[in-house]
């Protein structure tokens, strides 16, 4: 905009002026959507650090693909809930199971890692690592977080 009035103020002849006139255009709000990573790499982002999401979903079996599928609910749902409080949190991409027998897909995400090694695997395949028990951190060049991502990144690769 300052390149469109200086550009306008050099071809004024005596007597003319710019009149503008400035209004107020409130930004519309949107939800927090999730970015997933689509491994094209770059200086900043090699090849080993790179993630396709949907090669990663593809390498998974039926069964671990259910548990990406479940996370990324619950992780949809955690960037929800602290958008809609206006909340940051330090790491977004941290998804918490709650220890309440009554919700359901959590004590079942909770049954599903511990069989057939499908936490194991998940880690392995780098989807996730897990931070205690019930607590886990989704990978952030697979899960691309609202906000913050070289913070992440760094809690990231420091773990």
């Amino acid at each position: 905009m300052d390149y469109l009035l200086e550009e306008m103020t050099k071809d004024l002849k005596t007597g003319e002026k710019i009149v503008s006139t400035h209004t107020k255009a409130k930004i519309d709000k949107t939800p927090p959507y999730i970015t997933v990573g689509n491994g094209l790499t770059t200086k900043d982002f090699p090849e080993n650090v790179a993630k396709d999401a949907f090669k990663v979903f593809r390498a998974l079996t039926k069964e671990q693909q259910g548990l990406f599928i479940d996370l990324k609910d619950i992780y949809i749902q955690q960037n929800m809930s602290n958008f809609q409080k206006r909340r940051r949190v330090d790491n977004p991409n941290n998804v918490v199971l709650e220890k309440n027998k009554e919700n359901d897909l959590h004590q079942s995400i909770k049954k599903r890692m511990g069989q057939r090694c499908n936490g194991t695997e998940l880690e392995a395949k780098g989807v996730l690592k897990k931070l205690k028990p019930g607590n886990y951190m989704l990978n952030p060049y697979i899960f691309i977080p609202p906000y913050d991502f070289k913070k992440v990144a760094a809690i990231w690769d420091e773990l």
